[in-house]
């Protein structure tokens, strides 16, 4: 509809209608260009939203399961039944797999089960948990990353988790949404400066 206005006006350029035409045809696909990002926007917020309650849910479940080591090791030690508690264990650690996969390590002479994340990272350590943070990516603020604190430094781990449903919204992140948004910004710079071209030449 923008071409086929800019048409009229140019086969006949006095009309004042066909030029009132392209206005309102130039404001149309600026408008569509700005509610596009503003759609492309509230998916990126929504997702990032959903990675920090997922993160949030992962921290807290494994601090349950440290917890649980705990309990699981001095009820053995003491000769009392630990099913229970080592049933709780493993409905937590299937829940933080669905969430961010995890390698899970069985203590060799221990009752302990160790969680990692990413590439070998330590998520639970016998009765100690580290904690998964999030944090605005650097350059791109639209963009986040994930980092796991483990004594006292933080380790980025989030271009290492392709697994659980973290896993995926970060791939759909950084293969779908960021590089459509970042298209759609090319798209809007590069029509602009060739529709302006075209003007200043017919000038």
């Amino acid at each position: 509809q923008f071409f086929a206005a800019l048409q009229t006006g140019v086969d006949d350029p006095s009309s004042l209608t066909n030029r009132e035409l392209i206005l309102s045809q130039s404001e149309s696909i600026t408008r569509r260009f700005i509610e596009v990002d503003r759609q492309l926007d509230s998916q990126n917020q929504a997702t990032n939203a959903r990675i920090e309650s997922s993160v949030n849910d992962a921290n807290q479940m494994a601090g349950l399961v440290a917890v649980l080591n705990d309990k699981i090791r001095l009820a053995i030690s003491r000769g009392d039944a630990a099913n229970e508690l080592q049933d709780h264990r493993d409905a937590l650690i299937l829940s933080i797999s669905e969430k961010i996969g995890v390698t899970v390590q069985t203590g060799t002479g221990s009752s302990d089960i160790n969680l990692f994340v990413g590439n070998g990272q330590p998520l639970v350590v016998g009765g100690t948990a580290s904690k998964l943070t999030l944090q605005q990516g650097d350059p791109d603020v639209n963009n986040v990353d994930i980092f796991i604190e483990v004594g006292g430094k933080k380790i980025t781990v989030g271009d290492q988790i392709r697994n659980g449903e973290i896993g995926g919204m970060l791939d759909f992140k950084n293969e779908i949404l960021l590089p459509t948004w970042r298209e759609l910004g090319r798209l809007a710079i590069v029509f602009a400066d060739t529709v302006n071209q075209k003007q200043v030449k017919r000038l």
